[in-house]
């Protein structure tokens, strides 16, 4: 490995390829070459920036010819995020008004429970009391419970 021994012939050399445009990469294995020794890439740019040598031309006066120009079509581009469009929340109609008045008949324990009453449960849940009105078919509820589930839902 080169040990960092920049004697005054291998900074003549490292001046005159910088100055050709040559890599860091490039120099390196020339300038390892000549001297017989392992010079790095890493060791080179380390040394140009302690000369603090001119920065770098660009690839065309380096290369000593023009590029020609990329296609459009070969142009890499980052698609554009696409746009949200945001929509207005459509009016939320009132829920209907409940035409029917409630069933006026008392409430029916679970054990009084017959295939005919509506099974809508009426205050705490634990005490088991339902609406116990007659059922509306095909439903489990009476008609103004009926109406009421689907109006909450």
């Amino acid at each position: 490995m080169f040990k960092g021994e920049w004697n005054d012939e291998l900074t003549t050399e490292l001046k005159g390829l910088w100055a050709a445009g040559k890599s860091a990469g490039v120099i390196a294995r020339e300038i390892s070459r000549s001297a017989g020794t392992c010079i790095t890439r890493n060791a080179v740019i380390g040394k140009v920036h302690r000369l603090k040598l001119d920065g770098r031309r660009t690839i065309e006066a380096r290369d000593g010819h023009e590029r020609p120009p990329v296609p459009a079509d070969r142009k890499r581009r980052r698609p554009r995020p696409k746009l949200k469009v945001w929509k207005p929340m459509p009016k939320v109609e009132p829920p209907p008004q409940l035409t029917e008045q409630p069933p006026t008949n008392p409430p029916v324990l679970l054990f009084d429970l017959e295939k005919r009453h509506c099974r809508w449960v009426i205050g705490d849940p634990s005490a088991m009391l339902f609406c116990g009105a007659d059922r509306a078919e095909p439903s489990s509820y009476c008609a103004f419970h009926m109406k009421q589930s689907r109006v909450r839902s």
